[in-house]
């Protein structure tokens, strides 16, 4: 089963994305990205809320998939700013709308959470190092940025054949762009496995009390 159905108390996870976003005063419009032969449940679960303006088909990548979706919001229109987002998170509630009070004032804007375990760096010669952790972040969504400047930049890497960036503030980076990092939160976590369902059942207890 594709991640984003997986349920939560009964919900599938795109729900929770849907709701978080649909609720939101400064988010006008929602692009639902779904995998093959996924449309028909995708738009049962998309289309009835009011700010879904489109569907499209996701591509062979997760950084395909995304220019897909800025493809078709230049074709409705071109929004100012636009925030980007794994809809399995679903407790990202806080770090949204930190995300959309900085894009005010930057051009890219990225949550990310500071990394509390010591790191090992095995190099290619198998030598130890042990990077300086306050250096490194642990990176969430959703990811925000002046429209036009991370459609370009995804139209770049298409350009040049480059569908290999982990996310879309590596990908706007690499083509110039300068990133502000804002707080994220170990709430928003990602749930990549059915393992993680009981730890999302406990967070969304601990958001209910």
């Amino acid at each position: 089963m594709p991640k984003q159905f997986y349920l939560l108390s009964g919900k599938p996870l795109i729900r929770y994305s849907l709701e978080i976003l649909g609720q939101s005063a400064r988010i006008d419009g929602i692009v639902v990205v779904y995998e093959r032969n996924t449309e028909a449940q995708t738009r049962s679960i998309a289309e009835p809320f009011g700010k879904t303006v489109g569907l499209t088909m996701g591509g062979e990548t997760r950084q395909d998939s995304v220019f897909k979706a800025l493809a078709l919001l230049a074709e409705i229109g071109e929004p100012d700013r636009v925030v980007i987002h794994d809809c399995v998170r679903p407790f990202f509630q806080t770090v949204l709308e930190n995300v959309l009070s900085e894009l005010s004032d930057h051009e890219a804007v990225i949550p990310t959470v500071e990394i509390s375990d010591t790191l090992y760096h095995l190099g290619d010669d198998q030598g130890l190092s042990l990077p300086k952790r306050e250096e490194y972040f642990r990176v969430q969504t959703p990811q925000g940025f002046h429209f036009p400047n991370i459609y370009t930049a995804h139209r770049k890497a298409q350009e040049e054949n480059r569908h290999d960036f982990p996310d879309d503030g590596s990908l706007y980076a690499y083509y110039g762009g300068n990133l502000s990092l804002v707080k994220g939160s170990p709430l928003n976590m990602k749930i990549t496995t059915p393992m993680d369902i009981p730890i999302a059942k406990a967070f969304l207890r601990l958001f209910s009390d």
